[in-house]
């Protein structure tokens, strides 16, 4: 009975916490709820006002859509390219690795961590009319500092919308480190694996597996391990970040874009490659016969991104 109480009294007080995030921002606008199969009225709301430096369309409001091998690179940002995305088919995946909150020093990434959840939240909407029912959403991000955690905050407010619900917290374990004199090396980044709808019934789960071969059935007779391999935990190390010249500042090795894309797909199915950076889940869903569609909203940035998928 004491384990029946305690588990009640934490799930309460996990409602609390939440509840006590997301009223920051229903002050201020109601969110826009939508379930599977449903759409958001709302695609085109307008960005925070404090993030509009890193996300403002150009040339007043103008998008550019070049088309690429396998895929459609869209210079805009979220919000702009979601309404053209609309009429995609659509889509088993989209991966978003957007800006921190201030833990590099580039412009655009100088961003209230409340306005980033609030953003990435209006984007799990939005995401919601382009997306397969059963279909995975990774949003990548850092644990952030004292009163800048952007990332938990933001898997908070998606899950209010009642559209994701988080089905995995990945840890991605890098090989640099950086560190100080009051905590562990910091050499870690993080990932939340949303599905649309129930978690227990993903459209395409495929297990990942390392190249590490078992030597054993499995522990219960019952269930006999599937694979002569061992599964890949929710800690990955596969993925080294050492010795790379990087295309860009955030950029992250090819082993973690396929797994992604191989875990939450089948070949044919649509890939959403959000903040795209450097192209590398667009690259690597081509490598894999998965058709893509790159956001990026930075014009430096989208020009580099064109011309390495092009290459």
């Amino acid at each position: 009975m004491g384990g029946v109480c305690c588990t009640t009294a934490r799930a309460a007080a996990g409602r609390f916490i939440g509840n006590l995030w997301v009223s920051r921002y229903r002050s201020r606008r109601s969110a826009t709820l939508v379930t599977p199969g449903g759409s958001s009225s709302d695609l085109g709301r307008a960005v925070p006002s404090v993030f509009a430096a890193a996300t403002r369309s150009y040339s007043g409001g103008d998008r550019v859509v070049v088309n690429v091998p396998g895929g459609v690179v869209i210079r805009a940002d979220l919000f702009g390219a979601s309404s053209w995305a609309t009429h995609c088919d659509r889509a088993a995946l989209a991966v978003a690795d957007p800006p921190y909150g201030g833990i590099v020093s580039e412009k655009w990434d100088q961003v209230d961590a409340f306005d980033l959840a609030e953003l990435l939240g209006d984007l799990s909407s939005a995401l919601s009319s382009v997306m397969l029912p059963g279909s995975h959403f990774c949003l990548w991000g850092g644990f952030g500092t004292p009163g800048n955690r952007a990332f938990y905050g933001s898997i908070l407010e998606i899950e209010s919308r009642q559209a994701w619900q988080m089905a995995a917290h990945n840890t991605w374990r890098k090989k640099r480190a950086y560190g100080t004199k009051w905590r562990c090396l910091a050499a870690r980044e993080e990932m939340a694996r949303f599905v649309f709808g129930d978690i227990k019934n993903p459209r395409v789960f495929h297990v990942p597996l390392t190249d590490t071969r078992r030597g054993y059935a499995g522990f219960n007779p019952k269930h006999p391990a599937k694979s002569d391999f061992k599964r890949l935990t929710m800690v990955w190390d596969h993925a080294s970040d050492m010795g790379q010249n990087k295309p860009h500042k955030c950029h992250k090795p090819e082993p973690l874009a396929r797994t992604q894309i191989e875990m939450c797909t089948d070949p044919g199915d649509l890939v959403l490659d959000l903040f795209a950076g450097s192209g590398q889940i667009s690259i690597t869903a081509r490598a894999l016969e998965r058709p893509f569609v790159a956001i990026e909203n930075d014009p430096e940035t989208f020009d580099a991104l064109v011309e390495r998928i092009r290459s």
